[in-house]
C-alpha cells in the first residue's frame, strides 16, 4: 500500500512540474528585439503617457513575479536534495 501511496505522490507532482512548465514555455519566446511589443513600443504616438506608465507598472510586476518564481524554484530544488533526492 505505501508504494501505492508515493506513485500516487509522484504522478501529481509529475503532473504539477508538467503545468508549471506549459504556464511558462512563453516567457522565452519573443524575447528578440523584433518582437511585437519591441516593434509597437518604437512606433512614435503608440500610446498615451497614462498608458505608458501602465504598461511600465504591468512589465515592472511582471519582472517582480518571474524574480520570485525564480527564488522559489531555487528554495523547491533545495528542499528535494535535503530531502533526500540528491
Amino acid at each position: 500500500m505505501a508504494g501505492q501511496q508515493t506513485q500516487i505522490e509522484v504522478a501529481g507532482l509529475e503532473k504539477r512540474i508538467s503545468e508549471l512548465q506549459k504556464n511558462l514555455a512563453f516567457v522565452g519566446q519573443g524575447s528578440s528585439d523584433s518582437s511585437d511589443l519591441f516593434r509597437i513600443i518604437h512606433q512614435p504616438g503608440w500610446t498615451t503617457v497614462a498608458q505608458v506608465q501602465l504598461a511600465a507598472n504591468v512589465l515592472d510586476t511582471m519582472n517582480q513575479q518571474a524574480s520570485a518564481m525564480r527564488g522559489l524554484q531555487g528554495v523547491l530544488e533545495t528542499h528535494v536534495k535535503e530531502s533526500g533526492g540528491r
